[in-house]
Formats: C-alpha cells, sequence, structure tokens
C-alpha cells in the first residue's frame, strides 16, 4: 500500500506509515467552513473515487503538496488529480536529502530535500536552519501566504495569476520579498517556469487551482500549531487537567490553543522520531471524523490548527483580500512573534 497519505519516514533509509492527518484536518475545515462541503465526504471515499469530486481532490493536492513539491507521489499521466504512485521516487530524493551533509542553497535541483531539510522549510512553519531569526522564517511564510492567497483569490475558472513566472510572481502580488530569490535558470523548476508549474508540474487535469493554492496555505496553518515545527505560547492552561503541571493534557471537551510563536523549529537535526510523533504519524484514525470538530481535540495543535484554517476559508468564501485584513491577521494572529521568541533550533 504504497500511497502517500499513509507514508512517514523514519531513521535513515526506511519507509514506514502514517495516518491521514493533514487531509482530514482539510476536509473539516471544508465541512464547518462557509465552504460547506457536504458531512458524508471522507477521506477514504474520495480516494475509492478519485473522478467524482476533482474540486475537492484539488485541495487535498494542495495539502499534499508542500511534503511533495515534485509531484511525486501521484500518478500524474492520469487524468484523475488523486491517483497515488508508488512513491519509490519521492523517497528516493526525501532520503538522499536526508542522509548527506547541509547543503544549503547550492542544492536546487531536489526541491524536496528543500522542502523538509534546507531553504524552503517555511512551507511547513519552520526555519530554514539553526538559529534563523524568527522574523526572517515569518518573512518568507509569510510572502509564500500572500501569494497562495492571492492565486486562490483569482475569480478566473483556472487561475491566471498562477500563469505568471515564479520570477515575476512576487511583484505581481505586491509580496514585501520575492519568490524568486529561492530559484534560478537550472532549479527544479526553473525560475523562468510558471507557478502553476511549480503547484501542479502541468499535470493534466489541475482543475482548481485556487484550491491547490488555498490547501498550501492551509498546509503551513496546520504544520505551524504541531509541536515538532514550533513552540508557541499557551494561551488557556487554565483548560488542562492539572494547570501546575508541564503535562499537555485537557479536560473533556477542551483542546489546546495557541498564540505567539517562541521559536520556529528547524527538521535538519531533529530527532525525527519525536517529530513524528508531534504530527501523530500513529494516530487511531478510527477516532477521527472530519463532520466532528471535537473527535480531534485530543491530538495537540490539530484542533486549532483546524480552527484557524476555518478562518482562513471564511475569510477567502467573503471574498476579502490580502489587504482588507487577511495579511494583518496571519502577521498578528498566525505568525505572532513572542517577545521573548529565539532563533531557530533543533528541540522537539
Amino acid at each position: 500500500m504504497p500511497v502517500f497519505e499513509y507514508m512517514a519516514i523514519q531513521g535513515g533509509s526506511k519507509l514506514t506509515f502514517k495516518r491521514p492527518i493533514h487531509e482530514n484536518m482539510t476536509l473539516a475545515v471544508l465541512i464547518h467552513s462557509k465552504y460547506r462541503l457536504d458531512q458524508t465526504i471522507t477521506f477514504e471515499w474520495l480516494r475509492t473515487n478519485p473522478e467524482q469530486r476533482p474540486e475537492v481532490n484539488d485541495f487535498i493536492r494542495g495539502v499534499v503538496w508542500n511534503d511533495d513539491p515534485a509531484g511525486l507521489l501521484f500518478e500524474e499521466k492520469r487524468a484523475e488529480n488523486l491517483i497515488y504512485s508508488t512513491a519509490a521516487l519521492f523517497g528516493t530524493q526525501f532520503l538522499s536529502a536526508k542522509n548527506v551533509s547541509w547543503l544549503g542553497m547550492s542544492n536546487r535541483i531536489n526541491i524536496i530535500g528543500r522542502s523538509h531539510f534546507w531553504d524552503m522549510q517555511f512551507l511547513h512553519g519552520m526555519g530554514s536552519s539553526k538559529n534563523e531569526a524568527p522574523t526572517e522564517t515569518k518573512r518568507k511564510i509569510l510572502m509564500w501566504l500572500q501569494i497562495m492567497y492571492n492565486i486562490a483569490m483569482d475569480p478566473t475558472s483556472t487561475s491566471s495569476l498562477s500563469d505568471t513566472s515564479i520570477g515575476d510572481i512576487s511583484s505581481k502580488v505586491g509580496a514585501a520579498s520575492q519568490l524568486r530569490d529561492f530559484f534560478d535558470k537550472s532549479s527544479d523548476p526553473p525560475v523562468t517556469a510558471s507557478v502553476r508549474t511549480l503547484i501542479t508540474r502541468n499535470h493534466a487535469s489541475p482543475a482548481h487551482m485556487q484550491h491547490r493554492a488555498m490547501g498550501s496555505c492551509f498546509h503551513v496553518i496546520q504544520d505551524s500549531y504541531a509541536h515538532g515545527h514550533t513552540r508557541r505560547v499557551l494561551l488557556n492552561p487554565q483548560d488542562k487537567v492539572d494547570p501546575s503541571s508541564a503535562k499537555l493534557e485537557f479536560k473533556p471537551g477542551c483542546f489546546d490553543r495557541w498564540g505567539a510563536v517562541q521559536n520556529f523549529h528547524t527538521y535538519k537535526g531533529q530527532n525525527s522520531g519525536d517529530h513524528a510523533e508531534h504530527d501523530h504519524t500513529d494516530a487511531d484514525m478510527s477516532r477521527i471524523h472530519p463532520a466532528d470538530l471535537d473527535s480531534f481535540n485530543h491530538l495537540l495543535g490539530v484542533r486549532y490548527g483546524v480552527e484557524q484554517c476555518i478562518k482562513l476559508t471564511n475569510f477567502w468564501r467573503d471574498g476579502v483580500t490580502w489587504e482588507a485584513g487577511v495579511g494583518q491577521w496571519f502577521a498578528d494572529e498566525v505568525f505572532a512573534i513572542a517577545s521573548d521568541a529565539t532563533g531557530s533550533d533543533t528541540s522537539v
């Protein structure tokens, strides 16, 4: 069963299987937001019937993209947009990046390695290397979110903004920093390629670019509330079973809520097992039901990540632009930096 949504990579050379947390979080967002997805739709149904709801599939493709920016986990020769590959090529790129020393920004061919270990970890709400200033990590995160949200807001059916080149997109949407700084003529993809190519690899049926862009935004938000990715200020210690204890166990009906970022972690050098634990790679999926938000309460960082994605989706459905409030919400709430924040480290 070599499909991505159950795959995690632990240790130096072993592929094991994880649970579809991002995917189920995304369906919960679509069900409980103003998108109003049918509550009966499950991830298992989408996988079994990939031709039925391509527009919903593209949210899933978007939320997976941050983990798989090379598009190696899907059969892109198929018209359907939710057909999984063997993941062999993905595993090769991931493990080759994991098992080599830091290559910095000079290695721009392995974009999967860049996303997980090197200079594009901002796609996961993480610092690119040890001691990166939190304001620098935030700057790159906001750049990406501004680009993706503007594509999601594009009113055309296939998003004309996404046909803009990687080199020009930041200027076109008014992003404060340049996406072109991460690509050049020999990178994968090159700086002259379109953002559509970056996001879809020109898949035969990138049915809804707006949905893929929203999915990528979801991933950044969701990851940023996972303890393996960030450390944040706990907003509701009074809801813990024992408020005086360091243990993050919450009363029935309550869940953890998180505020300003104290530290963006960096993956290279982290304990991968501890990181995977906070990504809930062994979660009991029989307890998770996207139609029931409370079913996520026991997973630290998950329920609040869903709630924040619901807010973003409602902004999107209401037509609120980045300039009219979404950008400020990201800057002041989702990625607010605590006064005692420290540079990126490998803690978990």
